[in-house]
């Protein structure tokens, strides 16, 4: 439980735009779709260059919109979240 907590608390400080995302200290995946109008997809480099953890990891799925990534490429999504996964926690 105290690693959840922290895990949590490191979370937080996380999301997301710039100077909140270089406080996050834990490992962090990105995933973002390229065709993402609400979320202009340029703020995927800004926050890749502001993160100021450990690791980062990066996945953009081509031709998904806002929270479109895991049904545009089920397989790729998944996979890449299992891999981070099993890496950092």
């Amino acid at each position: 439980m105290y690693l959840s907590i922290i895990i949590y608390n490191n979370i937080k400080s996380c999301f997301f735009v710039g100077k909140n995302v270089k406080k996050c200290q834990i490992p962090l995946l990105f995933i973002h779709g390229t065709a993402d109008s609400f979320v202009p997809y340029a703020m995927l480099d800004k926050n890749i260059e502001a993160y100021g953890g450990p690791y980062k990891e990066v996945l953009r799925v081509k031709g998904a919109t806002h929270g479109q990534s895991v049904s545009q490429d089920l397989k790729l999504y998944l996979s890449t979240v299992q891999t981070f996964l099993n890496r950092w926690f």
